[in-house]
């Protein structure tokens, strides 16, 4: 089981039970340990801290507040600055104690489930720690009615300074950047200045790509298709998203009679294109249960884009500040070429051994994960 890292204050830290009573209220020490950890690392240069109930509800549970009471019990926080009924804005605490020690918990009754999936704990807590440095530059953002619910969302958690995330399983690490469509992306600051993205050009296609050569299967036309950037474009027909038709069949259930959402449909076309392709992945997925294919290809790309780049990244430059969207990074454009070569790098890298080590360790994980439910 990896470790889980937390900065917590002694009085929290010395509590020995798994839950305890405060002001009638039963609450668990698990929880304290998360909601310091959020405010430690989304907090600002001054030590602030936003904690917005939606945030809080959706992390912490109803009892949210009588957490916060604890915390400002013992000391730890203090309010900054109350809710703005007018304005609609979060309320804002200072936090007192910023002398505390980093806990390395090793005790699985304090397993945080959304935290720090990554190996990587210093990379995880860097990226943690980035999400209130970067902005957007709202001026040049032309919002219309009509836009979608979830982009609004996202833009008002980045206005409040919500910073709220986690780290799925298979590595992904959820912002409310991610959220957000590639056109407003591009105006993502940092240090004030333009930004670049920087993406694993067709990760998925790729990385199965990868994982036919580790087989010894080749399939010419898949591989062409790849390197010209027409893999989408072939599957082109009537009114369909040609990449949502590839991903469906990538990610979802191989059945060439599944009507639910044009799955048989967009499974037959790719057979079609594809046929060797089609034929490996399908028997690949069985093979290597209780593994999902879309968990593998997810997994290894995570795993270039944190333990690769961005470890690099933090390996040259400790003071950069970036970003992940999933299968891209974002950074400041003077750090483009060194992301693009190393971007490259990686993906020249992924060989047998590399493929067939990331998938004798997510193995490892989701027997772990089996095994936890069955206890």
């Amino acid at each position: 089981m990896k470790n889980n890292y937390y900065i917590v204050p002694k009085e929290i830290y010395d509590i020995k039970d798994k839950s305890f009573i405060f002001n009638n209220k039963k609450l668990k020490v698990e929880k304290l340990y998360n909601l310091c950890n959020i405010c430690f690392y989304i907090k600002d240069d001054y030590n602030c801290v936003v904690l917005s109930r939606d945030y809080l509800l959706k992390t912490i549970g109803y009892l949210y507040r009588d957490y916060i009471k604890y915390l400002q019990y013992i000391n730890y926080l203090t309010i900054h600055k109350n809710y703005s009924y007018q304005l609609g804005l979060p309320r804002k605490y200072y936090i007192n104690k910023i002398d505390l020690e980093v806990v390395v918990v090793k005790n699985e009754n304090y397993i945080d489930k959304n935290k720090y999936r990554n190996d990587n704990i210093k990379v995880s807590k860097n990226l943690v720690s980035n999400l209130n440095k970067i902005e957007i530059d709202f001026k040049k953002i032309e919002l219309t009615m009509d836009a979608e619910i979830e982009h609004k969302k996202a833009m008002k958690q980045i206005m409040n300074g919500d910073m709220d995330y986690t780290f799925d399983k298979y590595g992904r690490f959820h912002t409310p950047f991610t959220r957000l469509k590639s056109e407003y992306r591009k105006f993502i600051l940092i240090n004030g200045n333009k930004t670049c993205e920087v993406d694993m050009k067709k990760s998925h296609p790729f990385i199965l790509k990868q994982i036919m050569l580790s087989e010894g299967v080749i399939d010419e036309l898949y591989f062409n298709s790849i390197e010209d950037n027409s893999i989408y474009e072939r599957l082109r027909f009537d009114n369909y998203d040609p990449k949502d038709i590839f991903m469906t069949f990538l990610n979802g259930r191989n059945s060439e009679y599944y009507s639910k959402n044009n799955v048989g449909l967009f499974n037959r076309k790719v057979k079609q294109i594809y046929p060797l392709t089609y034929s490996f992945w399908t028997e690949y997925k069985r093979k290597i249960k209780p593994i999902k294919g879309f968990h593998l290809l997810q997994y290894i790309e995570s795993e270039i884009i944190f333990n690769e780049i961005c470890f690099e990244l933090y390996k040259l430059y400790p003071n950069i500040i970036l970003t992940t969207i999933h299968d891209s990074i974002i950074v400041e454009k003077k750090y483009e070429k060194v992301a693009r070569e190393l971007m490259e790098k990686s993906r020249r890298e992924l060989n047998n051994e590399k493929i067939v080590g990331l998938i004798d360790k997510l193995k490892l994980q989701v027997q772990g994960s089996n095994d936890q439910k069955n206890k």
